[in-house]
């Protein structure tokens, strides 16, 4: 992970400017809090009244059974991208944490040949 502070110290590594510190502190704390804040506000009120098909605005019918079929399929297919990111997080934290010990890929050009 590269982090604040090697980031900070890349970001003046030969400007001409400095960034105020009071930005590195905003950076690493106001930012990330604004986010999760904004994304469990997002899934509050959007993305779990989306999942479960609660009364859409301007569906003729709330449960037609003949969109029913392709409610459950959109369901499906947004835990379906759910769990996939889950899996590639836990295989990214799997790899980090064994330190990436696979074995190095085959060159290409080889100075045998």
């Amino acid at each position: 992970m590269f982090g604040i502070d090697r980031g900070w110290a890349e970001m003046h590594r030969g400007a001409d400017l400095r960034v105020p510190r009071i930005y590195k502190f905003i950076i690493k704390w106001i930012t990330p809090i604004f986010l999760f804040l904004l994304l469990g506000w997002w899934a509050v009120t959007e993305a779990v009244p989306t999942l479960l098909m609660r009364d859409v605005e301007g569906a003729p019918i709330p449960y037609d059974p003949d969109t029913i079929v392709y409610r459950w399929f959109s369901r499906l297919v947004m835990l379906g991208l759910l769990g996939l990111g889950l899996y590639l997080i836990h295989q990214a934290w799997v790899r980090k944490a064994l330190g990436d010990r696979s074995p190095p890929a085959a060159d290409p050009v080889s100075p045998d040949s």
